[in-house]
């Protein structure tokens, strides 16, 4: 701060005091430190001359030390005008439906759409704000138990509903031999919402002729012959007959949860239109889907952030070994009147929503859904079953 006005604060002096006028604000916007110069902006008041003494005013005028200045010995420079163009607003360009910014204009992120468009300082590449999406559910009663999970968008379960968390598959071909290397399915697996949902590579589980499930790796899957590549696996003390279940979920862990804290899921990647907080289903080794709340999720490293949860025990705290199942529930909770998932759009995807209620029976309403770059709501069919 330039020193001028009056700071209320008494004195004896040995002759009559001289107001001093002037003075003013400065912002520091830049020091270069090989020249000693000091780059500032007038806030408030004057320019300061030469000689003139300036007080560091810190962060906050009122509280600063005022004992601590420098002087501004020669070359302060005139201030420079500058004019706005008026054939290029400063502000940038409307189309009438979005905005397309001019260069290092900041626009409240709240106000901006996926249509508008704005330009970082220092960059040439215009760039838009992602497209948050919301998806919501009505129809719905206090109690009612809300399930929206992912799918394949094709294959059923046992029941011939569709599947939740996983694409399921009938083997076509009996796993019988010592050293079993391809499974085949009857599927096809060039089905184009089948393709989409499947990692190139990951893990299938099969069920055998005695009901185990077993996990085994695969590095590749064909389209042409509907064929799963698999290391290689003896089934020939427990088979697994033409017409058994397999199946693969969306990811698959990468890394084991045998702890009693365990804060990390390390996946296999991460899918697109994955909100950046909600639930996650991890299969663990007893087959339980037990439900872990995520605070956040890292796309570099694969990680979800989760609730502290033991896994170190047996049943519900059994450990979840690499290659177990995992996946997003958009909406996985005890609901209200109506809920709704956000998340920012990246692809679409393929859902099964499950509404049951005990409180008040009802039948089960279990159909697809598909998320999609536009907001969407889905009435809730309540047929009673009493």
């Amino acid at each position: 701060e330039i020193v001028g006005v009056s700071s209320g604060a008494t004195a004896t002096t040995s002759a009559d005091p001289t107001e001093v006028t002037g003075g003013g604000v400065l912002h520091v916007l830049a020091h270069d430190a090989t020249n000693d110069i000091l780059y500032v902006q007038v806030l408030k008041g004057t320019m300061c001359a030469d000689e003139d003494t300036l007080y560091y005013g810190g962060t906050n005028l009122a509280t600063a030390d005022h004992t601590d200045y420098v002087v501004a010995e020669t070359g302060v420079e005139a201030l420079t005008a500058y004019d706005i163009s008026k054939t290029a607003p400063y502000i940038g360009v409307s189309t009438g439906t979005a905005i397309i910014g001019a260069p290092g204009v900041g626009i409240d992120n709240l106000k901006l759409n996926s249509s508008d468009k704005v330009l970082p300082l220092g960059e040439t590449t215009l760039i838009s704000p992602p497209l948050t999406v919301t998806n919501t559910l009505t129809g719905l009663v206090s109690g009612d138990q809300v399930l929206v999970a992912p799918t394949d968008g094709t294959t059923t379960d046992a029941n011939g509903d569709p599947t939740v968390g996983a694409a399921w598959f009938t083997i076509k071909t009996t796993l019988d031999g010592a050293a079993e290397t391809t499974v085949e399915v009857n599927e096809d697996l060039a089905d184009s919402k089948i393709d989409a949902f499947l990692p190139s590579s990951g893990y299938i589980d099969i069920v055998r002729d005695d009901g185990a499930v077993t996990t085994i790796a695969y590095s590749a899957y064909s389209g042409a012959g509907d064929t799963f590549t698999i290391t290689s696996t003896d089934f020939s003390t427990n088979n697994a007959t033409a017409g058994n279940y397999c199946f693969v979920y969306q990811m698959h862990l990468t890394t084991a949860l045998v702890g009693a804290t365990e804060t990390s899921a390390i996946v296999n990647s991460i899918i697109g239109s994955t909100p950046d907080s909600g639930t996650i289903r991890i299969v663990n080794d007893d087959g339980f889907h037990i439900r872990h709340p995520y605070s956040a999720y890292n796309d570099g490293t694969e990680t979800f952030t989760i609730t502290s949860y033991d896994f170190s025990g047996d049943g519900l705290n059994e450990q979840a070994s690499i290659g177990s199942g995992v996946y997003v529930t958009y909406i996985d909770k005890s609901s209200g009147t109506s809920e709704n998932f956000v998340a920012v759009y990246d692809n679409d995807l393929e859902l099964t929503i499950t509404v049951r209620d005990g409180a008040e029976p009802i039948k089960e309403d279990k159909r697809r859904w598909t998320f999609t770059n536009t907001n969407a709501s889905l009435g809730v069919t309540r047929i009673s079953d009493t």
